[in-house]
């Protein structure tokens, strides 16, 4: 016998009215998940949207005042705005956030406990951990306190970290200090009350650096588009006013931070611009009284007349001399500090009127080293980055040395240029008079000097104005606001996933629960576990007794044995007549199914049934039916007199077409008994003078005999028992099947729950019909 392949397509309906059983459950559920969203919403603080934008300004915009005084210099635009990316990390720095997190007092949370969830303390705590800022920076580890307030003002408090306790205190009044394992805390009133007089609060300290990480991954910082000059900052919070605080804290710093860092390049240059006013005065002064004693000694007060045009001939050229002796100064005062070890990694100042060519090595250099500088304030000097990077300062050092060195060569050789032509002309000026000289050069000493130290001043001035010009950095767009619309919880979201878990939390469950279930329990549950034809089910009656059919009944019990006949008659041919009743193992119904199943042929008309018991391990039939006889078909087959017809009963209180052969006294033998000739005469017998044969086997599950009774059978019935069978006997029929040990093999599940479709409600029925 050839087994069906199962089919693979999912019956939607079925799916469906398979889990519209349990509408209660499904009911429940989604009344109780709706309930607990309801309460959500209701009790949890709803969290909102805070954004900020900011437009970095450009060196330019911040000061104008001063660009324009070095524009009038010929010295160029300071340089425009920085890498917008570059400048977003800068304001989320771990430096920015520990900073932000110190001052706002982030550090330490405090919540209110309340039914059912605790209440976040954002400046409104009417208790305060005082910590310093040293301890903050060295905590590695978040304690946690629980702060409990009495109506008498008395306070308890106890201290945990890593879910150990190190530390419980009690204080009569407050302030006072809370010992622990990792030092001492000072708790304090506020002066901000919450309208209780006890109370219990749970306060959360953490370290900065701690407080900072998580901070981090909340708080966006990014430029609007890759061409903007414009920073978009947001954060998710309960708290509106701790998120605006937040983001107006960071630009707050950002601010201060590039403040301070443009202020310290204007001081380092104002104070070089000073050291050498200070230099020039001294020697101007000197040339000054020296140039007033030689007018005195001889007697000059003013130039001849007729030197005059030679001097005006001469004039140019001593402006090309005196701008190359200021240049000369300049590139010898910046090659001594730059060659000073004092003024290592110290910025070099670039307003002095720096020769160009070395503007730019210059720049390179002091942006290198405000790059160590800001390193530095949260690494050591040993840690690999600082290392390398004053490998870079050292090198951008050199450069800039060769540049100044550079300059200082090119005028040297403008200068041996100029002095040939001076010397030209003094040639020609021999002829003057020896004071006339003498005065000329005096002059053109203190011409130069008188220059520089005006150029010096100058540039002192302008310094002064870009320190008094600084502006912030950042210009505020939008202070931070929040989205007035709570982003958290979304009440229709929540209310759906409820609904949607109120569905789901069934189906997992009946699933889970048939995933399990190591037993059958439904005629759907076999026929989709198996291939094997499923003639029927016959439902479980507690009303009714043994006999669960006989003319004029018509309950659903009795309507089931009447399906599985008729399917039955669907599976034989015209002449088979002998059909098999067995199953896995015993108190599967096996009895009560044999007997009603014969009964339900019986009421056919002009049809002869026979019952036969061949259970002869463990013979119920003879007890089911009341017959006490003690011949049977054991005794049938151990003689070699009795003829068939001497062990068949007549049942007439049953039905007129009702035989019974009882599986009469247990034998020594049972196996061989049944492979004896006699059984296949008695068969014989039986299939001339019966038109149906309903035959009692013993269960395959416990003992094979009933393999041995395949030669006489024409079909066999498999009978299941819901919530009793185990799962794996089905996969002990299926082999059967395979291995096509018992012929047109199907299969009845017994003892399911009562149906009342089954129960039609006709009155009396006749059963007539034919074999198919």
């Amino acid at each position: 016998m050839s087994t069906k392949k199962k089919s693979e397509f999912v019956n939607v309906g079925d799916v469906i009215l398979k889990y519209s059983k349990h509408w209660k459950w499904f009911l429940g559920f989604i009344l109780l998940c709706l309930f607990v969203a309801i309460a959500y919403i209701k009790t949890v603080d709803p969290t909102y949207y805070i954004v900020s934008n900011i437009k970095l300004r450009s060196n330019e915009e911040g000061s104008k005042i001063a660009s324009s005084l070095v524009r009038s210099f010929g010295l160029g635009s300071i340089a425009g705005s920085e890498n917008i990316s570059d400048e977003a990390a800068v304001i989320a720095s771990q430096t920015h956030m520990r900073d932000m997190i110190y001052e706002l007092g982030l550090h330490t949370t405090y919540d209110l406990k309340k039914f059912p969830f605790d209440k976040s303390l954002y400046n409104t705590s009417p208790v305060i951990l005082d910590v310093p800022r040293s301890v903050m920076d060295t905590l590695t580890m978040p304690i946690a306190f629980t702060v409990k307030v009495n109506e008498d003002k008395s306070v308890e408090v106890k201290a945990e970290a890593d879910d150990e306790k190190i530390g419980e205190t009690k204080l009569a009044t407050l302030p006072g200090e809370i010992k622990t394992a990792y030092g001492n805390f000072l708790l304090k009133y506020s002066g901000k009350s919450i309208g209780e007089s006890s109370y219990k609060l749970n306060v959360n300290l953490f370290g900065l650096d701690y407080a900072a990480e998580k901070y981090k991954e909340r708080i966006i910082v990014s430029p609007t588009t890759d061409k903007s000059d414009i920073i978009y900052l947001s954060i998710k919070d309960v708290d509106r006013q701790r998120g605006r605080d937040i983001l107006n804290k960071l630009v707050e710093l950002y601010n201060e931070d590039a403040k301070l860092e443009k202020n310290e390049e204007a001081e380092n240059t104002a104070s070089f611009i000073k050291e050498r006013i200070d230099l020039l005065a001294i020697e101007l002064s000197a040339l000054e009284k020296n140039l007033e004693s030689f007018k005195r000694e001889n007697n000059i007060t003013d130039i001849t007349v007729e030197s005059k045009a030679f001097i005006e001939k001469y004039h140019d050229l001593q402006e090309k001399t005196t701008e190359a002796n200021i240049q000369m100064d300049i590139a010898s005062m910046l090659d001594k500090y730059v060659n000073d070890p004092k003024n290592k990694y110290e910025l070099i100042p670039t307003n002095t009127g720096v020769l160009p060519g070395t503007l730019e090595a210059i720049r390179s250099y002091n942006s290198a080293v405000l790059e160590r500088t800001r390193l530095l304030q949260n690494t050591k000097e040993n840690n690999p980055v600082i290392i390398s990077l004053n490998e870079q300062v050292d090198l951008l050092r050199k450069n800039v040395q060769i540049s100044v060195s550079n300059a200082k060569r090119d005028l040297t050789i403008r200068k041996q240029d100029w002095s040939g032509l001076e010397g030209e002309m003094q040639s020609r000026m021999s002829e003057m008079p020896k004071q006339q000289r003498e005065y000329i050069e005096i002059e053109r000493q203190r011409q130069v000097k008188s220059d520089l130290y005006v150029f010096l001043l100058t540039k002192m001035e302008e310094t002064q104005l870009t320190l008094a010009s600084t502006t912030p950095k950042a210009k505020v767009i939008d202070g931070a606001y929040n989205i007035w619309k709570p982003i958290a919880p979304r009440k229709m979201m929540v209310l759906a996933i409820a609904l949607l878990l109120g569905v789901l939390f069934p189906v997992v469950i009946l699933y889970l629960i048939d995933v399990f279930k190591f037993k059958i329990a439904s005629k759907e549950e076999l026929t989709e576990a198996t291939s094997v034809p499923v003639l029927g089910e016959i439902c479980l009656d507690k009303n009714a007794g043994n006999i669960a059919i006989a003319e004029g009944i018509s309950t659903s019990t009795a309507e089931l044995f009447r399906l599985v006949r008729t399917n039955l008659q669907f599976l034989m041919k015209k002449d088979e007549k002998v059909v098999l009743v067995t199953s896995s193992i015993s108190g599967e119904g096996k009895s009560f199914f044999t007997v009603n199943l014969a009964l339900s042929y019986s009421l056919i008309k002009n049809k002869k049934v026979v019952l036969v018991g061949l259970d002869i391990r463990n013979p119920k039939l003879s007890e089911y039916l009341s017959i006490n006889r003690k011949d049977g078909m054991t005794v049938y087959l151990a003689s070699d007199d009795m003829k068939p017809e001497d062990i068949i009963i007549h049942r007439p209180d049953l039905h007129d077409n009702m035989y019974v052969i009882p599986a009469g006294p247990i034998p020594p033998n049972p196996a061989e008994l049944l492979l004896n000739d006699r059984l296949d005469e008695m068969f014989d017998y039986l299939r001339a003078n019966f038109d149906y044969i309903i035959v009692d086997t013993a269960p395959v599950g416990m003992v094979s005999d009933t393999f041995s009774l395949d030669r006489v059978s024409d079909a066999t019935i498999y009978l299941f028992r819901a919530n009793y069978t185990n799962k794996s006997h089905l996969k002990f029929a299926e082999s059967i099947v395979e291995d096509n040990k018992l012929k047109n093999m199907s299969i009845v599940i017994n003892g399911t729950t009562t149906k009342a479709a089954y129960g039609y409600g006709y009155g009396h029925q006749s059963d007539t019909g034919n074999k198919k």
